[in-house]
């Protein structure tokens, strides 16, 4: 499915999930792409489902990268750039932080809020414990990291309700 140059929609992830678990995010390599895959990702965690991002390379977009490829190429292409997306938003944003401190810590606080829309706790403790490993810092701060900063713990108490019905459940 392509948003066709406008934003990931809900209704979009929600079409998309009823096929698969699985969603891989391509956007355009540029600042904008870069933004807008950003955005996409919690959306898409929040409503259970996998995430990958790819980025093109600069100056493609999706509908000029598939005409100039064959459907092998851009299989191919997916296949070794997709990242996970901790991995995506680490890299990502390590290079924003380029050794200051503040930035960092700035960082580690926005993958936590990131991991947090995780609704599975197993994969939410996954994430967080590989991410704590990355940075060599304890479990603890990315767990308690959303509910410092005003978010709400992902308690399970509103299960089976849709993610922001559980969300705003939670945070009652």
């Amino acid at each position: 499915m392509a948003s066709c140059g406008t934003s990931l929609t809900v209704e979009q992830v929600r079409l998309i999930k009823k096929f698969t678990e699985n969603i891989t995010i391509m956007y355009d390599g540029d600042s904008a792409g870069i933004h807008a895959a950003l955005r996409g990702i919690p959306m898409v965690l929040a409503e259970g489902m996998n995430v990958r991002v790819v980025l093109l390379p600069d100056g493609d977009d999706p509908d000029s990268f598939s005409r100039r490829h064959t459907r092998d190429e851009v299989r191919e292409y997916i296949k070794e750039n997709e990242k996970d997306f901790i991995v995506f938003k680490t890299d990502l944003l390590l290079a924003e932080a380029a050794g200051d401190p503040l930035k960092k810590a700035g960082l580690i606080n926005d993958i936590a809020d990131t991991i947090a829309q995780i609704p599975d706790a197993v994969k939410r403790s996954t994430y967080a414990e590989a991410t704590a490993m990355q940075f060599g810092i304890e479990v603890s701060i990315l767990q308690d990291a959303p509910q410092a900063a005003g978010g709400c713990p992902q308690s399970g108490g509103a299960r089976g309700a849709p993610p922001a019905e559980r969300h705003a459940a939670e945070c009652v």
